[in-house]
């Protein structure tokens, strides 16, 4: 279970600010055409990953488990 996340604090500043730049090289990444399919499955899923990570602080996602 994920605990409530404050959308003000400098704490989740920090988190967010971090998965938005993971998350933009992530995506750049993926659009490398040498990668192999289990390469650009891996960066798929990490690439979700972070994209639930940023949704924490909405309503309704917070409690959500990931079903991977």
């Amino acid at each position: 279970m994920i605990s409530d996340v404050d959308p003000s604090s400098r704490t989740w500043g920090a988190v967010e600010g971090w998965a938005r730049a993971e998350l933009e090289r992530a995506r750049s990444d993926n659009d490398v055409l040498t990668r192999t399919d289990i390469q650009t499955a891996a960066l798929r899923g990490r690439i979700k990953i972070l994209k639930e990570l940023l949704e924490l602080h909405l309503p309704g996602k917070r409690r959500q488990e990931s079903k991977i």
